[in-house]
């Protein structure tokens, strides 16, 4: 049932479960808020809008982020490769121009087409670490027509590092098939010179296909990516597959919390991080965590965290962020306490409340905050003619 000619990418069933699902996500968000110890109440559907649950914000995010490691790859002096790695014919359940099935299709699903990739990325980056080469970049996963997974990958590496590389990928690659002169099926390799050339611009409009869709127009197969963006994202969700994953770079995690301070903090070790942080100035912070590809226990500046009791979690301690530290000094980052209620409870709380004292002083609860004795001003009645 999944292909160009009938319901691309993946089934209207799925469809409509990511749909229902995503609008029991909007009820949740819409009739839940965040309070903390200081009384201050913020709705969980703006808190939503402003991090990066909205595709908007994630989108952005993601291209300041490669935009990020061009600008360390063109004072470096890297080569850029764009690299496409599909899975075998036998992976593949239609063809893309007829949509017809293929004959040897073993069945594969699509979590298991995308582990089968996993484990040969795997076994490419350990010999890649072995030789000592260590390219940064972006992986994008993306399905074919009929709902199988490929990847696209976004590398910046030495320059003396890149005919290795590609020999690695296209041994690694070929290992499965019967025909090695298939390789060119399985491996698309394509140099990109961002000194002409704006790497971010190239991988752009795959972000933006499988996020939301904006700025793109039509897919590959001339939908519209506004929808099919819609398919991707409940082909993501129901197979389990991350769709985005970058390599080489520093954690994102702190980085989003040194952007929670706004102003400027009295740490001078993380003032820098800061800045470069709120700047949206990713190559710096990439630049002050030591560069890329570094281990992260060898950072500089490493996440705070401290044990404590979840009431989520049947009273059990776990461990939660609370700010960012260096070697010499550490900053806060997360300053209150947040918990998150039901609308519904606050308000049922409240008129409990309200009922325990009507029943004092002996008087009905009032239904809102007008005395119900007051009544409305009505104008007089029309004497009759």
């Amino acid at each position: 049932m999944v292909n160009r000619y009938r319901q691309i990418y993946t089934s209207n069933y799925c469809v409509t479960a990511r749909k229902n699902q995503l609008a029991r996500n909007q009820k949740y968000l819409n009739t839940h808020f965040a309070e903390n110890d200081k009384g201050e109440r913020l709705s969980l559907l703006d808190i939503a809008k402003s991090n990066v649950s909205n595709p908007a914000v994630r989108r952005a995010e993601m291209m300041v982020r490669v935009k990020g490691f061009e600008m360390i790859a063109n004072q470096k002096e890297h080569a850029c490769l764009f690299l496409t790695i599909t899975a075998p014919s036998k992976m593949h359940s239609s063809y893309s121009k007829s949509g017809k099935k293929v004959k040897s299709y073993n069945g594969s699903s699509p979590k298991e087409v995308n582990d089968f990739l996993c484990h040969e990325y795997s076994l490419i980056r350990s010999k890649l670490e072995r030789k000592g080469i260590r390219p940064y970049g972006l992986r994008v996963v993306e399905p074919h027509h009929d709902g199988t997974p490929h990847w696209h990958l976004l590398m910046f590496v030495e320059k003396k590092n890149v005919n290795r590389l590609k020999k690695i990928f296209k041994f690694y690659l070929s290992k499965p098939l019967i025909k090695k002169s298939h390789i060119k099926r399985r491996l698309e390799i394509e140099k990109i010179d961002i000194t002409n050339q704006s790497a971010t611009g190239y991988v752009a409009k795959y972000i933006s296909k499988n996020i939301d869709g904006e700025h793109v127009g039509d897919d590959f197969y001339g939908n519209d990516a506004r929808e099919t963006a819609r398919r991707i994202d409940a082909w993501a969700s129901t197979w389990n597959i991350r769709q985005f994953q970058f390599m080489g770079g520093p954690s994102v995690t702190a980085w989003r919390e040194l952007r929670k301070l706004r102003k400027k903090v009295s740490t001078k070790s993380i003032e820098p991080f800061r800045q470069a942080a709120d700047a949206g100035d990713w190559a710096a912070y990439v630049l002050l965590m030591g560069g890329t590809n570094i281990k992260r226990s060898e950072r500089p500046l490493q996440l705070l965290l401290k044990k404590e009791i979840s009431p989520y979690r049947n009273e059990q301690s776990k461990k939660k962020i609370c700010g960012v530290y260096t070697e010499l000094e550490h900053e806060i980052t997360r300053l209150t306490q947040w918990k998150i209620s039901s609308i519904e409870k606050v308000l049922n709380a409240e008129n409990t409340g309200r009922d325990a004292q009507a029943a004092r002083f002996g008087c009905s609860a009032s239904w809102t905050s007008v005395n119900n004795c007051t009544g409305s001003y009505l104008p007089p009645p029309i004497p009759p003619d």
